[in-house]
């Protein structure tokens, strides 16, 4: 019924022979790909249309064209969220719980984004942000840095 999404009817058709690994991976790739990137350009779009003053400034000067597109992606991040499984312990800790080995979590990229004690002021959209303490987690980070980030 397609509930599932896709994953399960890519991975029959690997084990049936009908679909080779390399088509399953650029299938794989290209559901990734298009989702955020759609994602991404409704969130541009939204702000131009929404961030009156932000989007003049934008038109007037565009080498401020970066910091628009980093602000829009800080507030509006194309994946909210994002699973992952922990690779290292002991010693990997988040505030006072102690992370095993193969614990998974649930990283919320949104809500990272709008951190108060890293951005100042996290919900407005700002172009003119500096100093700030961290960046925006939108593209994740480490090895599971985004590779269409550019």
């Amino acid at each position: 019924d397609g509930s599932e999404g896709p994953l399960p009817g890519i991975r029959q058709g690997v084990l049936s022979g009908d679909l080779q690994l390399a088509e399953a991976l650029t299938l794989l790739v290209q559901l990734m790909v298009n989702m955020t990137s759609a994602n991404a350009l409704c969130n541009m779009v939204f702000r131009l249309a929404s961030e009156h003053a932000a989007a003049a400034e934008v038109a007037a000067k565009p080498e401020l064209s970066s910091a628009f597109v980093q602000e829009v992606l800080r507030l509006d991040a194309p994946l909210q969220r994002n699973p992952r499984r922990v690779a290292k312990a002991p010693g990997a800790k988040w505030k006072e719980t102690e992370l095993q080995a193969g614990n998974q979590v649930l990283l919320f990229l949104g809500a990272a984004n709008v951190d108060p004690t890293v951005f100042e002021n996290p919900s407005e959209f700002l172009l003119n942000r500096t100093g700030e303490k961290g960046t925006a987690l939108s593209f994740g980070s480490g090895m599971h840095y985004c590779l269409g980030s550019n």
